[in-house]
């Protein structure tokens, strides 16, 4: 069982994302937001949505940002993998970023 699961600056899936690197887009924008007036930095990419917004209020609360895009991706990487039945012990999670 693979599925591909993505919250990303150009999309909050996998398959706009996808098209998003296909059609030469770039998620970087110009920092605007009253908190990031003090950074260092003028541009950034930042998510598309806002993930607390894609989960129940209740369940958000619980979570930081962090685990909050790693559920909602691991749930879109879920249903790309056709939702399979597989016993809990039998289920893994394998997340990747690229070094600097």
């Amino acid at each position: 069982m693979t599925g591909v699961g993505a919250m990303t600056p150009l999309g909050a899936d996998a398959p706009s994302t996808w098209a998003g690197l296909l059609g030469g887009r770039s998620g970087a924008r110009p920092l605007d937001e009253e908190g990031a007036a003090d950074l260092p930095v003028r541009v950034a990419a930042g998510l598309t949505v806002d993930p607390a917004s894609l989960l129940p209020r209740a369940e958000a609360r619980k979570l930081d940002r962090g685990e909050q895009v790693a559920i909602l991706s691991a749930r879109g990487a879920w249903q790309d993998a056709g939702v399979p039945r597989v016993e809990p012990e039998r289920c893994a999670v394998v997340s990747a970023t690229t070094p600097r």
